[in-house]
């Protein structure tokens, strides 16, 4: 949200509106790679590495999955940010369950925005010149 609040004031007289979308939880295969966490059944092995793992198991399979959303319901926030008309002339703002929403104070907080745009700018200087 802040970086989609500093781009929106940074880039407004350009015309360039930005937006931070909440897919939600989204049942995905994107934790595939990581067997343990996406398997049927629990990890059986103890180390502190397998407790770790017991935990996403459990909050994934208990708490997450019943009540994940389909990756269609996850992506339509983020085509509705993209695509809607209702959104034209709004230059920044949080899209939740396709409907601008109102985000915490402190998504908005403009200095915590502005310190994150140049911080972000940094590291990507720093990574660009191969200096780590």
């Amino acid at each position: 949200m802040l970086h989609a609040a500093e781009a929106g004031r940074r880039w407004a007289a350009d015309g360039v509106a930005a937006f931070a979308a909440h897919p939600g939880i989204v049942a995905t295969s994107l934790g595939q790679m990581r067997s343990s966490s996406s398997s049927r059944s629990p990890p059986s092995a103890i180390s502190l590495h397998s407790l770790h793992n017991v935990g996403v198991w459990l909050w994934w399979h208990v708490v997450a999955w019943p009540v994940a959303e389909r990756v269609e319901s996850g992506a339509a926030s983020v085509v509705f940010a993209a695509l809607s008309p209702a959104l034209s002339g709004t230059r920044f703002g949080y899209i939740r369950h396709c409907q601008l929403a109102q985000p915490a104070p402190t998504a908005l907080n403009g200095s915590a925005a502005a310190f994150l745009w140049r911080e972000s700018e940094r590291i990507i200087r720093l990574a660009a010149s191969g200096q780590h």
